[in-house]
């Protein structure tokens, strides 16, 4: 019969030869095998040329390069006023808190008073000294130890302690001027007596006059010498003690001006210390003092400035199965939790430095901490930049290379064949 005139099931009862004379194979099944052939043999060539990023995702927060800038209490003290509030800008040294510790302006008052006392006796002594080696009128001067000290002083009590020296001045050259008034009289007696002394001499050799007589004139002349000689004793002792007295006062005040401005200068560093003020231009973060009249402990935080203006970067923690993948200066790209990335992008950034030793984490292990810095300080949303604010969740991709694609096929098999036949 000539081919073709079997039905399709008659065909298939004949001989293999005419079965597929009168019913050959279908095309498609050979094109799907050399489809499949084709295929496998482009996907084994990619997999050998082909090669895939190697990607180290870590999570991490925007914190600014420099820093978060703490405020804290040096000591235990009360708040006498607060002058920030949570999210306020201020500017470097601007005045956040006033503390009270309940002593520092007893110390302080008792130390400049203290001060101020020296001070005046400084300048007493030592216009005293100058009065009495110019023999006038001492003029009240600030010392030259304590100016500053002499500047908080007032005028009246300056004038009150001019008029003192002036009284002390005064009872000196009363006493002086009664010394010089006895030496002077001495003086003026002297020569009297002790002319009258030899004329009585004179007469005692020619026998005109009794030896009693010249004596008692003798007598007379050794005690106005002796007078003489005292009184001007006792004047030099008086300029001696006085200047002594004065210099003494000069030591004892000036020892307590060098005491007392030890004492003031550290009373003020310690009021400084209690009017905290900012360190850098920022923004107040995490004001944790709001009552008035509350006691903080020494070293607990009180708030947190953040830069203003500041570069920011990333602080990541990479898995310890990771951090050898990862080195300094690789690039990565930073997801913003907080703008969805797969609409607003994401930021380009490079690995600026990895901790040397690993910190341990609760749920992870041990993890690395990396500085990741972001090459751009803002996102594009809506079509305005956003800036990106420490505190802020981030996802970093780390490029850490590239791996050929067979080598995830060929790594199993190399390993289970290295471990193979062995027994522990």
């Amino acid at each position: 019969m000539a081919p073709g005139t079997y039905r399709s099931t008659e065909a298939e009862f004949l001989p293999a030869a005419l079965s597929l004379i009168e019913q050959p194979v279908s095309p498609t099944i050979r094109w799907s095998a050399r489809t499949v052939l084709i295929m496998t043999v482009t996907s084994v060539a990619w997999a050998i040329v082909g090669r895939v990023d190697i990607v180290v995702v870590a999570a991490g927060k925007v914190i600014p390069s420099s820093r978060v800038k703490t405020v804290a209490s040096v000591e235990t003290a009360s708040v006498r006023a607060i002058h920030v509030r949570e999210g306020q800008a201020v500017k470097a040294g601007e005045l956040l808190l006033e503390l009270d510790a309940g002593v520092t302006e007893a110390d302080s008052g008792k130390a400049k008073a203290d001060l101020q006392r020296a001070t005046l006796q400084a300048a007493r002594a030592a216009a005293m000294v100058a009065a009495l080696e110019r023999s006038s009128r001492p003029v009240l001067t600030a010392h030259a130890q304590a100016p500053g000290a002499a500047m908080d002083i007032a005028p009246e009590r300056w004038r009150a302690e001019q008029r003192h020296l002036d009284g002390s001045y005064l009872d000196f050259v009363a006493k002086r001027q009664r010394l010089d008034d006895e030496i002077a009289r001495c003086q003026q007696a002297l020569p009297l007596a002790a002319a009258r002394a030899e004329e009585l001499h004179a007469l005692l050799q020619d026998r005109d006059v009794a030896r009693h007589a010249w004596s008692q004139q003798e007598q007379a002349r050794v005690d106005l010498q002796g007078q003489l000689a005292g009184a001007r004793n006792m004047r030099q002792q008086l300029l001696s003690e006085t200047r002594r007295e004065a210099l003494d006062q000069l030591s004892e005040a000036t020892a307590v001006i060098e005491a007392t401005r030890q004492d003031v200068a550290r009373a003020e560093v310690r009021r400084m210390l209690m009017q905290l003020t900012a360190s850098v231009d920022g923004t107040v973060q995490q004001l944790t003092m709001h009552t008035v009249g509350g006691v903080v402990a020494a070293a607990q935080p009180l708030m947190q400035i953040i830069p203003l203006g500041d570069a920011v970067e990333i602080e990541a923690y990479i898995d310890n199965r990771d951090i050898g993948y990862v080195q300094q200066g690789q690039t990565a790209v930073a997801k913003i939790e907080t703008f969805d990335y797969s609409k607003h992008g994401t930021i380009p950034a490079v690995v600026e430095q990895i901790a040397g030793d690993a910190m341990e984490d609760q749920k992870k292990g041990p993890v690395y901490a990396t500085r990741v810095r972001l090459l751009k300080n803002s996102i594009m949303v809506d079509g305005h930049p956003r800036p990106l604010v420490p505190g802020m969740a981030v996802n970093v991709e780390i490029k850490a290379g590239d791996r050929r694609l067979i080598d995830y096929v060929l790594s199993p098999l190399i390993r289970h064949t290295s471990e193979a036949m062995r027994e522990r």
